[in-house]
């Protein structure tokens, strides 16, 4: 499956799984709990959502399903991909052996969709993970958590590549920024700004990476583009 953001006409179905939406809490701009659609798998993907059990999708199962509220997505091979659509205009894509959890997503529903607000929290520790905030409202705030610290997204569009050896004890990482802004603040409170065409890469610890910014790799570019 191709790592490009899929792009879907979801957003009625998707406030159906709002809890407790109607007429009335829609135009009083009440916060309500996110949802995503699971758009596109190859190979298998397990969604642990809380409250239930978890779910394996496959590539010959029915497409899109629809998820409310908090969850963890787990993709155990190499050929494993899934694409995935928030409700507040937030496409995700995971690739290979990849752990992503939704740690935190909320919306604010106003009667115009560009004055939405959302809070969005998600939590990835290893894989290759493709993030495109670029259609998210001015209201919306994205954050990532990750070994190395907290990433900030700012209507942008890029590529994240996290990889952990178990014998040096050691992480290689990548963030590669195709469109938009992203800021880094790593554990020890250094900040890093990435923006359009930029690239931060390095290796190490947690809490002593060595870290390097240049241009966007080729293979970034290939991977963003697939």
């Amino acid at each position: 499956m191709s790592l490009r953001i899929l792009s879907l006409s979801i957003c009625g179905a998707m406030l159906a799984l709002l809890p407790g939406l109607t007429a009335s809490t829609a135009s009083t701009a009440s916060w309500m709990r996110g949802a995503l659609a699971v758009a596109a798998v190859e190979g298998e993907v397990v969604v642990d959502v809380v409250g239930a059990e978890p779910a394996r999708l496959r590539a010959s199962g029915p497409l899109p399903c629809y998820f409310s509220g908090l969850l963890k997505l787990q993709l155990e091979r190499r050929s494993d991909a899934v694409a995935l659509q928030a409700s507040n205009q937030v496409a995700i894509a995971l690739a290979g052996a990849s752990a992503l959890a939704v740690e935190r997503f909320e919306q604010q529903l106003e009667p115009s969709s560009a004055d939405s607000q959302s809070r969005m929290l998600l939590n990835f520790r290893h894989g290759e993970l493709v993030v495109d905030s670029r259609a998210m409202p001015d209201g919306g705030r994205l954050i990532v958590e990750t070994p190395f610290g907290r990433v900030a997204l700012l209507n942008g569009w890029w590529l994240m590549q996290l990889t952990y050896d178990q014998r040096s004890d050691l992480y290689h990482f990548a963030f590669e920024c195709a469109d938009g802004v992203l800021r880094l603040t790593d554990r020890l409170g250094v900040n890093y700004t990435l923006r359009r065409g930029q690239r931060l890469y390095g290796v190490g610890t947690p809490f002593n990476p060595a870290i390097q910014v240049a241009q966007l790799s080729e293979e970034g570019r290939v991977r963003l583009d697939a």
